[in-house]
């Protein structure tokens, strides 16, 4: 008994079959699918069992990081079995389908006259096609088990969630969500990586040698600027381990070139403490605070960015070291008519009483209690309300004793190995005396006057060396 298939409903069938447009449309569905565990942070991120356990509570600060990375990567494996299960029972059931199709048209033996063997041809091409593509499925399913791009900042998040408030948790919890589903995967990812990294740890500042810390800066600067840096100093340091001492920021002030910056990052380096720079010069106050997700610009500003990029030690920290280049222009400017608007969000930046400010970008409050803000600028300051909140030390200049230093320790030797001369001149061709004399007559505060002679004079014993003055 031969049966007979309504020529529709065959048509049906065969479109179904082999019509590539619809396969791709039910792998495009399924590729991205998830379990529902990914779905809720609460079961993706949970470390509730982990943190109340005996073993946790007695293993040591290593041994606790260590713990929790292996419960992440538990419950990420937990995540890919489930993901490549479902993958594969989809795919058998699919080819176990097409097969029952194929089956039942042979044995049937449907009366379709001399296109028999034409139909059973395109039936099997396509479940070769369907074999391939379900075989290449799986082997990509495969290897997004074995390497994930968000594994490393999601381990990341798992050792430091505990410090975490519960806002910033499911903000980060939301976007890594998010980032496996949203075509804004750049979006997601970068605000996570900012949120993670956004300092959790104190660093130990390092003991200050008081002997070597005053060799230091006494060569390079004259008695009031170095007594002005060593009371900031020392008083930072107070306000590292007493949190209740009043965080003051301090106001280096001078000339171009006489080691303002290069004194922050010698502070820095004594206290083995992080270090940034930021620019103020033509900055506003979306640049130094950012602005929130959902604004035309979303950033977290230059603040948050020199806390999550600051690096010493491979870790970065609450307690460092930040410099507010050209805060004079900023300060002094409201003295001409300009705006004032966001100068009292930097004031209280710079308040001794100020230990943290909201972020639109991170929507939560940013420590910068043990933040030292260090401010630089070529002019003294105007502004009354600032200079009661800031430490104000002056930079008049680099003392003899100290250029004569340099000259000799670090200037000359770099022009003898950077000369390109067939005279090849050495350090018995420059004299004392000479460069005494040319110090004597300096009178830039600076290093920019006596390099340029330095250079001169350079020139001018090649010549004589060479004999090209004759």
């Amino acid at each position: 008994m031969k049966y007979h298939l309504q020529p529709w409903a065959f048509c049906c069938l065969l479109f179904l079959t082999i019509n590539p447009f619809v396969h791709a449309q039910v792998f495009s569905s399924n590729a991205n699918a998830r379990p529902a565990i990914v779905f809720d942070p609460a079961i993706l991120y949970d470390q509730k069992e982990l943190l109340y356990s005996d073993e946790y509570k007695k293993a040591s600060d290593v041994e606790k990081e260590n713990l929790r990375e292996a419960h992440f990567r538990k419950i990420k494996s937990q995540i890919s079995d489930e993901r490549f299960n479902t993958k594969a029972m989809w795919v058998v059931g699919n080819l176990l389908g097409q097969v029952g199709i194929f089956w039942l048209l042979q044995k049937h033996k449907l009366d379709l006259g001399q296109s028999a063997w034409l139909t059973n041809g395109a039936i099997g091409m396509a479940l070769g096609n369907m074999l391939y593509q379900s075989t290449n499925e799986l082997s990509q399913e495969m290897s997004m088990s074995r390497f994930d791009p968000l594994e490393a900042d999601e381990i990341n998040y798992v050792r430091k969630k505990p410090f975490f408030s519960k806002p910033m948790r499911k903000l980060i919890e939301e976007n890594f969500v998010a980032a496996r589903h949203s075509s804004e995967l750049d979006r997601h990812l970068s605000f996570a990586k900012v949120a993670i990294n956004t300092p959790i740890e104190i660093k130990p500042a390092s003991h200050v040698d008081q002997k070597a810390f005053k060799e230091k800066f006494s060569s390079q600067n004259n008695e009031e600027t170095f007594k002005g840096i060593n009371q900031w100093t020392h008083g930072y340091l107070r306000r590292l381990s007493n949190p209740n001492f009043p965080r003051y920021a301090a106001y280096f002030y001078g000339t171009s070139r006489t080691g303002k910056t290069k004194a922050a990052e010698w502070i820095a380096d004594f206290l083995s403490l992080p270090f940034e720079k930021i620019n103020l010069g033509g900055k506003t106050v979306q640049d130094l605070f950012g602005t929130g997700k959902n604004s035309a610009n979303p950033g977290p500003g230059l603040l948050i960015k020199a806390l999550v990029n600051a690096k010493r030690s491979g870790k970065n920290a609450k307690n460092i070291i930040i410099l507010l280049d050209e805060a004079d222009r900023l300060i002094n400017r409201n003295q001409d008519g300009g705006s004032n608007d966001w100068l009292t969000q930097f004031l209280t930046l710079l308040d001794p009483n100020t230990k943290s400010f909201y972020s639109e970008y991170l929507e939560t409050d940013i420590d910068i209690s043990l933040v030292g803000f260090i401010l630089t600028g070529n002019n003294e300051l105007i502004d009354t309300a600032f200079k009661k909140r800031l430490h104000e030390v002056p930079f008049d200049g680099y003392t003899k004793a100290y250029k004569e230093n340099i000259i000799w320790s670090d200037w000359i030797p770099n022009l003898l190995d950077k000369q390109n001369s067939a005279c090849q001149l050495t350090m018995d061709d420059f004299h004392k005396e000479n460069i005494t004399q040319m110090l004597d007559e300096d009178e830039d505060v600076g290093f920019r006057s006596i390099e340029w002679k330095l250079g001169q004079y350079f020139l001018e014993k090649d010549a004589e060396k060479c004999g090209w003055g004759h």
